[in-house]
């Protein structure tokens, strides 16, 4: 008896992690890109509505997403079809929890001017060792 390989690939060959039409990424990497992305967009109807009390306007946190997002990955797929929709309302319920403000008026930083015009103060109370 000779065991099946379990594949991902409609060809019966097992996939690469990264290809090359996912730009070298992984593509679990760009799965949960898009999940979230969906996300996002269908919860912009309710951050509108908080940013309508708020005096800052906010938006969700996309690092903070990732990081809830994994610990819901496995409810959501191995959970019934049934249960998937109060599965992403649960998530959406966190991730609206988790809002930033939304930057204003970004300006970038100037770097800051270097005095005397080198990096290295040279300290003339003490002599070369050599």
């Amino acid at each position: 008896m000779s065991a099946k390989r379990l594949t991902c690939a409609p060809n019966g060959r097992s996939a690469p992690l990264a290809s090359p039409s996912s730009g070298g990424r992984p593509r679990a990497t760009l799965i949960v890109y898009n999940f979230l992305s969906a996300l996002h967009h269908s919860m912009q109807d309710d951050i509108d509505r908080i940013n309508a009390r708020r005096k800052t306007p906010c938006q969700a946190n996309r690092n903070i997403s990732v990081g809830l997002f994994k610990s819901f990955i496995v409810r959501l797929f191995l959970r019934p079809r049934e249960n998937l929709d109060a599965e992403i309302a649960r998530l959406k319920k966190y991730l609206l929890k988790q809002l930033e403000p939304r930057k204003i008026n970004y300006r970038p930083r100037k770097p800051p001017m270097m005095r005397l015009g080198e990096r290295h103060n040279f300290e003339f109370n003490y002599r070369h060792a050599l």
